[in-house]
């Protein structure tokens, strides 16, 4: 991967370092309480959503389809705003890859499944209050437009002339992205003791063994 990094509007779910974060401290935000509260009214809305996104995006590939255009088979993308006290993690437990987790709760994903089977189940479950263990589907707050969501992921310099972009002209553009959409727990590094050198530090059995775990993991997430 590049350290150099020409796309600092849109962070990517991979993090090697860092400060950890503290989020919510174990208080249900008051939004996802009173999603639970109403979970019929909420569990609706995420069917519906998810039913319309299916329709538009299948409409969307029958298009492409007439005008001989490649098929697009990396899933439906989606803007989704998120109980911002919790992990973006639990969003694959209802079919989502993470593709870029923004701020305040805003997180771009994927679903492979255009159908939505995976949601929908786990929505059903919620509404049902089948087990206690059913409520993920409260923490998603609101499915986005397609406009807000071009807006987080283009930028503020692209987002301005993309109105302006014409279907029958040639644009020469640079792509460089790569991203599975998954998200990595990946191990601190090892310590360093206070009486060695940063050199023997990095020579070391455990920093050897550490950097070797951390690039056979970086070599699966991107296969």
């Amino acid at each position: 991967m590049s350290e150099r990094n020409n796309f600092s509007h849109l962070p990517l779910p991979l993090v090697l370092a860092g400060k950890p974060k503290f989020r919510g401290m174990g208080i249900p935000n008051p939004r996802t309480n009173e999603n639970r509260r109403n979970r019929t009214s909420h569990g609706g809305y995420i069917k519906r959503q998810a039913t319309q996104l299916s329709k538009l995006w299948n409409e969307r590939q029958e298009e492409r389809l007439r005008e001989h255009l490649p098929e697009i088979k990396t899933g439906i993308p989606i803007l989704l705003e998120i109980d911002p006290s919790n992990d973006v993690s639990f969003l694959k437990n209802l079919g989502f890859e993470v593709i870029s987790e923004l701020e305040n709760g805003y997180v771009i994903v994927s679903n492979g499944d255009t159908e939505f089977a995976t949601l929908i189940k786990k929505t059903e479950d919620f509404i049902n209050e089948v087990s206690r263990n059913c409520n993920t589907p409260a923490r998603v707050y609101k499915f986005h437009e397609e406009d807000t969501r071009l807006k987080k992921i283009l930028g503020k310099n692209l987002m301005s002339i993309w109105a302006t972009i014409k279907d029958d002209e040639k644009y020469e553009v640079d792509v460089s992205i790569s991203c599975s959409g998954n998200i990595f727990t990946i191990d601190q590094p090892p310590e360093k003791p206070h009486d060695i050198s940063d050199e023997e530090y990095k020579n070391s059995i455990v920093f050897i063994n550490w950097k070797k775990s951390i690039t056979r993991l970086m070599i699966v997430g991107m296969n």
